[in-house]
């Protein structure tokens, strides 16, 4: 006599195999989505990945400018003056410029003052 395999028949021969394979099924589930999708998963990891590259541009950008501030204080040393550097830094620190130049004060960084309710 034949056999036919149906999940009727597996029920009755196998219930604790049937009972292992959804379990397995569901262990499987969630270890993959997990790792898609987890903290630590796939979606994570590239996310990740575009943030180093836009903090490394961003690491390039703020040394590009350390780099240019060094130069601009090392032109001011006092063993290595050089002439262009004082003059503009004078110019731009105490405001004076030849005949033919006009000069704009800007206003410097201004701190806020707070109202003190007991002073007034």
């Amino acid at each position: 006599m034949r056999h036919s395999l149906s999940l009727h028949s597996l029920r009755q021969q196998h219930p604790k195999s049937l009972l292992w394979a959804a379990l397995s099924l569901v262990v499987l589930f969630y270890f993959c989505y997990h790792y898609v999708s987890g903290n630590r998963g796939v979606f994570a990891y590239n996310k990740l990945k575009s943030e180093a590259v836009v903090l490394d541009n961003r690491l390039l950008e703020l040394q590009q400018q350390n780099e240019a501030l060094h130069r601009r204080v090392t032109l001011l040393r006092k063993d290595n003056i050089d002439q262009d550097m004082l003059d503009e830094q004078a110019r731009t620190v105490l405001g004076y410029g030849e005949g033919d130049e006009k000069i704009i004060p800007l206003p410097l960084a201004i701190t806020p003052q707070f109202n003190n309710p007991h002073t007034e």
